[in-house]
């Protein structure tokens, strides 16, 4: 576990100097919400905090998950893969305010995390490469490696998507490590 500083009130810090007195100070980590025009390359901001020894504990969403626009979802698509370029611990975001005139219900919780889940998706797969990528449920291995290769990311990616938009588990396990966890496990208690 980390000590890390919320640096939600900083508004154009001097990211080398401010860093520096975190570090000095004992924190250990600190939070980012700045904007991403502020804070310059994810090669920068790398540079600043291994230079200050102060590890990006948590990065920030800007907006709520549950706004839906295509602004919103676009921005925090590219704060968090911002975050993963700066190897953040963490990505965190908020949901919007608490209802008027009632208490928050599972329902309004159950909203804000599949919205959450549509942003990681995104993130991993943008929406303009998964609508016209032609997968479908019975795709085959050479789809998901051609998809996988123009998002950039690991073929299992796509076929775990595939797999649990479709509900079928059984489909592309070659690419999912099919029985890893339980070997993993053997091999542990040996």
């Amino acid at each position: 576990m980390k000590l890390g500083y919320s640096a939600i009130f900083w508004q154009e810090p001097d990211l080398e100097r401010c860093l520096a007195a975190l570090a000095e100070a004992g924190w250990e980590g600190w939070e980012c919400r700045l904007p991403l025009d502020w804070l310059g390359t994810p090669a920068r901001v790398r540079r600043v905090c291994a230079d200050a020894g102060m590890s990006l504990a948590v990065f920030t969403a800007s907006g709520t998950p549950e706004d839906r626009s295509f602004g919103n979802r676009e921005l925090n698509r590219r704060r968090i893969e911002f975050a993963a370029e700066v190897e953040a611990d963490c990505f965190m975001f908020m949901t919007g305010p608490k209802p008027s005139g009632r208490a928050v219900t599972d329902a309004d919780l159950q909203a804000a995390a599949e919205a959450a889940d549509e942003w990681a998706q995104d993130a991993l797969i943008p929406p303009e490469v998964w609508d016209n990528g032609g997968i479908v449920a019975d795709s085959g291995p050479i789809a998901v490696m051609q998809m996988a290769a123009q998002a950039g990311v690991h073929p299992a990616i796509v076929a775990g998507r595939i797999r649990y938009e479709s509900g079928n588990y059984r489909l592309l396990s070659q690419f999912v490590g099919t029985g890893e966890v339980r070997r993993q496990f053997a091999a542990r208690s040996s």
